[in-house]
């Protein structure tokens, strides 16, 4: 898998965040939409503009402990139905570079 992990996206600590950019320090919008899906955790925080996938399955964690990828999707999400689409979507390129390596 490919992974775009900022380098500042190493844990992430509510309330009291220091600048982006800091080692160590990422912000998290909230509220945060959350949904497991096939393995992984799938993270959008309100005003992120990005997701975060996080292999297992971890409710209401803002770590970054179990981090495989992080893609921009340039707006917020509306309801729930926005983050099954999109981490459908991050499943679906996975499985097609998967067997494009293995071929």
């Amino acid at each position: 898998m490919n992974r775009l992990v900022p380098s500042r996206a190493v844990e992430v600590r509510e309330n009291g965040h220091r600048p982006p950019g800091q080692a160590g320090v990422a912000y998290v919008g909230l509220p945060t939409a959350w949904l497991h899906l096939d393995g992984y955790t799938v993270r959008w925080g309100r005003g992120d503009h990005v997701v975060t996938v996080h292999r297992g399955h971890h409710v209401a964690s803002y770590f970054n402990k179990h981090l495989v990828d992080v893609f921009t999707v340039g707006k917020d999400w509306e309801d729930d139905s926005d983050i099954l689409r999109v981490a459908r979507a991050w499943l679906d390129r996975q499985r097609h570079q998967a067997r494009g390596r293995s071929t």
